[in-house]
């Protein structure tokens, strides 16, 4: 299935699994199905995260130690979603 939205969820220097925002999306996938979602996780930290918990989504991740702040983010998830058909 096409992905129909696209959600960027920016960190730094915080561990994936203690964002609440990231913990709220778990908590709501047990009712909705993100199967037309594409969830990207784009981290500002300075150093890579090597995910181990396996969230009940799919997702996927982008390191950027530049940090560019949310404008870079944003503007990266723009530009996944315009080259993919993301509307």
């Amino acid at each position: 299935m096409d992905k129909l939205i696209t959600i960027v969820i920016v960190v730094y220097e915080m561990k994936i699994i203690e964002s609440p925002t990231i913990m709220g999306l778990v908590k709501v996938s047990q009712n909705f199905d993100f199967n037309n979602v594409c969830v990207i996780i784009y981290d500002n930290s300075r150093n890579r995260q090597e995910i181990t918990s396996i969230l009940p989504f799919g997702f996927f991740y982008v390191h950027d130690e530049s940090n560019g702040g949310l404008s870079a983010a944003y503007n990266y998830a723009l530009q996944y979603s315009n080259e993919n058909g993301i509307k």
